[in-house]
């Protein structure tokens, strides 16, 4: 099996205590050195094999905690890269230094950062807000490009407009993504970060309105991805007597094909013959049938583990953990399918000596992982982005008669019917 997207955990500690946190175990310890470069060796033995490239997420816990093991994980991906392997790093952003932000320039890691809003919303929500603004303007005057990821919860979803506003003071930050809440690790049980539907209608319009507007005086626009994906599937609007049914594949729109490389340089290759939609396997996010030898060719690996697969390709997974391409591994060497999954013994599939390949495929290729809302109301109904299999299965565990409708569904119906209407 090869490993296309490698989430290592350099230690489960963290510095913060955020109440939205998945992670379910909070021991600290550090990864050794022996079980990241084992974890390495089959990205590199993959990428040699098949010419097919990887990425490598450095996630937690905090990462920068263990700065050594973060600067091994980005020297020895520098050296196996061969413009085929990216490296990552996902964190809060209080313990950038200059020295750190230096190496991670120098080795071209990816930079995300967990932000939720301006100062005050990050304070409330995470704390240490004033530590992660400066580690921001550090890397702005580093010129290290930042993406924002920020998770929707109660505690922001009035403040969206302003995390746009704050965003767009910030000229190194390339663009962001919500994470919906998810109810697992700290969020368990938590209703009162659950936002209200008419909350999150609000606040997406709120911040899809401010970002028209601070776009409209940006240089370099910053990129939304959930409005980028949007866009994307209204691009595949049906028409006339052929309207395909939910689920069916479609074939791109004229000049389809080369739009959605333009707008995504990490999306697959075209639909061939041998994609056929009638291969016979498991349930995709979208209820299409899965391949499990989805050939999933793209000239990088998008930092986020999304495969964004063009919605007419038969056979679309939602993301390379829903195919068993993804390898998260915890501290210890135990492994997951994914980061979210670390620490769920009904997730773990092994350690990174032994892993169990074919449990890796399985994990989130079952019915219970098709994303479920009020879809006959949907602006997206027959074309929909699907979800995160590991963020849906959490929903319908905590939420077995769907009486919520999935904050994913608010969020791409509410952007779906704005762009409509523009």
């Amino acid at each position: 099996m090869t490993v296309r997207y490698l989430v290592l955990w350099p230690t489960a500690a963290c510095d913060l205590a955020c109440p939205y946190c998945y992670r379910r175990n909070r021991r600290g310890g550090r990864m050794g050195i022996e079980v990241a470069d084992a974890a390495l060796d089959l990205v590199a033995d993959g990428v040699r094999g098949t010419g097919r490239p990887a990425h490598v997420q450095l996630a937690g816990g905090e990462p920068t905690l263990v700065p050594d093991l973060v600067e091994h994980v980005a020297r020895r991906v520098a050296a196996i890269r061969g413009g085929r392997v990216t490296c990552g790093i996902q964190t809060n952003a209080t313990h950038l230094d200059g020295d750190m932000v230096a190496m991670l320039r120098r080795h071209r890691v990816r930079v995300g950062v967990s932000l939720d809003g301006p100062p005050p919303v990050q304070e409330q929500a995470r704390g240490s807000a004033a530590q992660t603004f400066r580690s921001l303007l550090e890397l702005a005057g580093a010129d290290v490009p930042v993406r924002v990821t920020t998770v929707l919860s109660a505690l922001n979803v009035d403040h969206l407009g302003e995390l746009a506003v704050t965003l767009g003071g910030l000229p190194n930050v390339t663009g962001f993504g919500l994470d919906p809440l998810v109810p697992i690790g700290s969020a368990a049980g938590r209703e009162d970060l659950v936002p209200s539907e008419e909350a999150v209608v609000a606040g997406i319009t709120a911040l899809h309105r401010c970002l028209a507007q601070v776009n409209a005086m940006r240089a370099d626009p910053l990129r939304w991805r959930e409005l980028e994906t949007v866009r994307a599937a209204l691009r595949h609007a049906p028409s006339g007597p052929t309207r395909p049914g939910p689920g069916q594949p479609r074939p791109p729109a004229t000049g389809e094909t080369s739009r959605i490389r333009s707008t995504y340089p990490c999306c697959i290759r075209t639909p061939t013959p041998a994609d056929d939609s009638s291969h016979t396997g498991t349930s995709s996010p979208r209820g299409n049938p899965v391949r499990n030898d989805v050939n999933c060719h793209a000239d990088v690996v998008d930092p986020s583990g999304r495969t964004l697969l063009p919605l007419a390709m038969p056979n679309r997974p939602y993301c390379h953990a829903a195919v068993g391409e993804s390898l998260a591994v915890a501290p210890d060497g135990s492994v997951y399918p994914c980061s979210q999954a670390v620490g769920d013994v009904a997730s773990r599939v092994g350690t990174i000596d032994d892993v169990d390949w074919d449990g890796l495929r399985r994990r989130f290729a079952h019915d219970v992982h098709t994303l479920r809302g009020p879809c006959h109301r949907c602006a997206l109904a027959d074309r929909c982005p699907g979800d995160c299999p590991s963020r849906v299965e959490a929903n319908a565990l905590a939420d077995p008669e769907h009486r919520h409708t999935p904050l994913t569904c608010l969020i791409d119906d509410t952007l779906a019917r704005l762009e409509i209407a523009s």
